[in-house]
Order: structure tokens, then sequence, then C-alpha cells
């Protein structure tokens, strides 16, 4: 075994940008842990948010402080004034600002035909008042319930009621006076 050598340093390097380099940069970096810091100040707490006349939105805080922004409407758009169908089919759309926008036809290609509808066939008011109708396809339905009303009381007509039944229609009617009434 040799002799011992003389104590050496450890030294590392640091760049311009004050890194260091090596696996010991934290342990020549690094300082103790510091004393706690104070509290920070309480944040200001919003009390009220509302949008006054002016379109101007305004923030109150629990502090007495207050927050008023500037019109937060943005400028005017365009809106669809009308949309007339052309003779060709084609929409015409006017916007507010008076420009016109045609789109050309908006019709589809003619659809195939379609089936055959159902019709009524015939209809029957059966003895108990109800109705039973029949249609083209053969199926038949009758109403759950009578079609008829209850009888009413009979009114007979007095000469007064004849009387004003006939002034009522001849001064609307001229002509009833030559059929007689």
């Amino acid at each position: 075994m040799g002799a011992i050598g003389n104590r050496g340093s450890i030294s590392a390097h640091v760049s311009a940008a004050g890194s260091a380099s090596g696996d010991i940069r934290e342990t020549l970096l690094k300082g103790n842990k510091g004393d706690k810091g104070d509290p920070g100040r309480d944040g200001k707490e919003p009390i009220s948010i509302f949008v006054d006349d002016g379109s101007c939105l305004n923030i109150v805080f629990n502090d007495g402080t207050s927050f008023k922004s500037p019109s937060i409407l943005g400028p005017q758009g365009v809106g669809i004034q009308s949309i007339e169908l052309n003779a060709d089919h084609g929409l015409a759309i006017t916007l507010t600002d008076g420009t016109v926008i045609n789109t050309g036809s908006v019709q589809g290609e003619k659809g195939d035909k379609g089936d055959t509808g159902n019709g009524i066939a015939g209809a029957v008011l059966n003895p108990d008042y109800t109705l039973t109708l029949t249609w083209t396809d053969g199926n038949t339905f009758t109403t759950p319930i009578p079609i008829r009303g209850e009888k009413g009381d009979a009114y007979i007509l007095t000469a007064e009621d004849k009387a004003e039944i006939y002034d009522l229609v001849l001064s609307d009617y001229p002509a009833v006076e030559e059929v007689g009434f």
C-alpha cells in the first residue's frame, strides 16, 4: 500500500449564467430554509355586479371600492329584415343594412310518387246514432258515442217572434218580401 497523499479541495465550475455544473450544484447553491413570511392582505370580494343603463359593467367590492368598465356592447350587428321566395324558387334575403343575398334555387328534385291515400268510401248512421265510416282500404271506424245530441224542448213561434224575424230578414234581404213569409 502506498503513502497517503496531500488533502485536496473540491471545486465546482459555475457558468456565466450562474448555474453550477456537476452533481454538487444543489449543495453549493441551495441555502437554508428561511423564516415564514407575513400573511398577505385579504383580497377584495365582489358584493354587487350589474350592468348599468349605459351598458357598463359595474363591480362593487366589500371594502367600499368599485370598478366600472367602458360599455360592454359591441357595434350593432346586421340582422335579417325579410326573406322572400322568388319565382325561380330562390330566396331573396334582405339584411337590415340593405344588402340582398340571392340564394339561387332552393327547390329540390321531384320526389317519387307517393302511395295511394286512404279515403272514406262510405258512411252509415246506425240506429243508435253512432256513425260508421268505411275507408277505401276496407277498414271501418265507428264513433264510440252517438253523434246526435239529446232532444231539445220544442219552441212555438209567437206572432211577435214571426214579426221580429220578418223585420230582420226584410231589412237585409228585401227580395224575401216578394216570396212571402
